[in-house]
């Protein structure tokens, strides 16, 4: 998981509220950014961006099943009934 998200900030590690907790999620991720516009570079910036909100780190910012369904990148299936 941390491959593709990257190593993550404050922010996104303020819902761990154990020090040896957090310390030890910091040690598992690597010294880089999202690289998921390097793995996925075939897929629209829109579906990337997408991927990156879904695999947020910090379940308190990720997009909720509601949310994506919502998104207007699913429009034409929700279309499709």
């Amino acid at each position: 998981m941390f491959e593709i998200l990257g190593k993550q900030n404050d922010r996104q590690l303020s819902f761990i509220m154990d020090d040896t907790i957090k310390k030890y999620a910091l040690k598992l991720m690597p010294d880089c950014d999202y690289v998921i516009d390097k793995k996925f570079s075939l897929l629209s910036k829109e579906l990337r961006l997408i991927l990156k909100q879904m695999l947020n780190f910090n379940p308190n910012e990720r997009l909720s099943a509601r949310e994506l369904i919502n998104n207007s990148y699913f429009e034409s299936i929700r279309n499709q009934s």
